[in-house]
């Protein structure tokens, strides 16, 4: 989701070494704790006692933007109902506030209330069109709803930052494809910035060509030109803008074009990486033991702003820490590996306590070779990434912590995910508390009686 500045934070913020001193005056003390609980969380901090504090003072005299920035506060630190209580009670006294109504939105639907939600935005779009803030939550509460067309219309709508690929082709944006019969003419597919896109809709490139078989191009990342060479049918892929052609479409148009459902998704296995090299690469490892990976953190981080990271880290992933006792008593029966690009210091010494193997970051630059490596585990537990769905792109088995709100990527329902059957999904089951989820997936963790042979 893209970033955005929520509500206008210069009339709120005061300079931050005033702020440690708490010196604004009788009746500033609020100001200056709000200033320093949101310089906190944009270093990705959680400042609990500062944010009970401000929730004890009185709600009216600070005004909207006071009002809604505690609210956000609230929310980035998975603490979503209070948020939402909050909020609900400020618009009592301010029913038509943008900022409240919006706030209280996305605090809805952190707490997976998304029909809620769906309700306040679209009151919002309908007052005011160009809000695209607005359109861009409508189109998330709309997809988890299960209302796909309504959904991905509205995303399209909202399309607010493109990447410099795709702005090469919008340059002549009348030749982008709406979904007309092709008669032969060449289409090229243009991706995005995020790898996990790409790869989970490259299934609807595949549906495409089996419906109208034609001449298909793909512009896609650097790193995934290699892997993406091997979706059948394909003509050409490139990671620049590349002539001649007639139409092009977004990959995030496909499945609105396709008509596309959450009960009629195409097959999720649609990749392969080279056979050979696989080999080659399971032969290079060595092992004595049968392979576990592991991707404890996600690492797609375009648009995204510090507080949007710390919050994805907080409540995306439990944490290499976390992990540890599992990892520990698996370390008996497996050999552990990090499928990890930009391990961090502290998790490098995690890693080395553990015996965890770290691939050459080298591998990380190009997405076939991490296909070749994922194809050589026994096991893999990752959280939602772009390991996650490579993994199931390539019809491998995969565990998948996912997050309080999964959202429609995933459509999980008893366990599984509609996008990807092959994988087993385990769903944090609430907003701060991952024990539950891995005691059930580390369960589940069978334990090897010997190590098969490796082709």
């Amino acid at each position: 989701m893209a970033t955005h500045q929520f509500p206008p934070r210069d009339k709120l913020r005061v300079p931050k070494d005033q702020a440690n001193s708490l010196d604004f005056g009788e009746n500033d003390h609020d100001l200056a704790r709000h200033t320093l609980a949101w310089c906190a969380i944009e270093e990705g901090k959680v400042p609990t006692e500062l944010l009970d504090q401000l929730l004890k003072t009185t709600r009216t005299s600070k005004g909207i933007p006071y009002q809604a920035n505690l609210g956000w506060m609230l929310t980035q630190c998975q603490r979503s109902h209070e948020a939402i209580n909050r909020l609900y009670k400020d618009l009592d006294d301010e029913p038509d506030s943008v900022e409240l109504n919006l706030f209280a939105a996305i605090s809805l639907q952190r707490a997976k209330d998304f029909r809620t939600s769906k309700m306040i935005l679209e009151r919002l779009v309908e007052s005011s069109p160009r809000n695209y803030v607005a359109r861009e939550y409508l189109a998330e509460a709309l997809l988890n709803l299960g209302q796909w067309r309504e959904g991905f219309r509205e995303k399209e709508i909202a399309r607010s930052e493109l990447t410099p690929l795709q702005q090469d082709y919008f340059k002549d944006v009348n030749r982008m494809w709406t979904g007309q019969p092709l008669r032969g003419r060449n289409l090229v597919v243009v991706g995005n910035d995020r790898v996990s896109d790409q790869v989970q809709f490259s299934r609807f490139i595949v549906q495409l060509l089996a419906q109208e078989p034609h001449m298909v191009g793909i512009s896609c990342s650097p790193d995934l030109v290699e892997l993406m060479r091997s979706l059948p049918g394909v003509n050409r892929v490139d990671d620049k803008r590349f002539e001649p052609y007639d139409y092009f479409v977004p990959v995030e148009n496909l499945p609105l074009l396709l008509g596309s459902t959450p009960a009629a998704l195409p097959s999720a296995a649609v990749l392969r990486c080279n056979a050979r090299k696989a080999r080659e690469q399971a032969a290079h490892l060595r092992r004595e033991k049968p392979l576990f990976g592991i991707c404890w953190r996600d690492f797609e981080t375009h648009g995204c702003s510090e507080a949007e990271l710390s919050y994805g880290s907080r409540a995306n992933t439990p944490g290499l820490e976390k992990l540890s006792p599992w990892l520990e008593e698996l370390s008996d029966s497996y050999d552990l590996i990090a499928i990890q690009p930009g391990i961090l210091p502290e998790e490098a010494q995690i890693l080395a306590s553990l015996g965890v193997r770290c691939p050459a970051p080298e591998v990380f630059e190009d997405y076939e070779k991490v296909a070749e490596l994922l194809t050589c585990l026994d096991d893999l537990v990752t959280v939602d990434s772009p390991i996650a769905h490579l993994a199931g792109a390539l019809g491998l088995h995969a565990r998948v912590l996912l997050p309080y709100v999964s959202g429609w990527k995933w459509s999980v329902a008893k366990g599984k995910s509609q996008w990807y059957p092959d994988l087993d999904v385990y769903e944090k089951q609430s907003e701060n508390c991952w024990d539950k989820c891995l005691s059930e997936m580390f369960a589940d963790v069978e334990k090897p009686v010997a190590l098969q042979a490796v082709s």
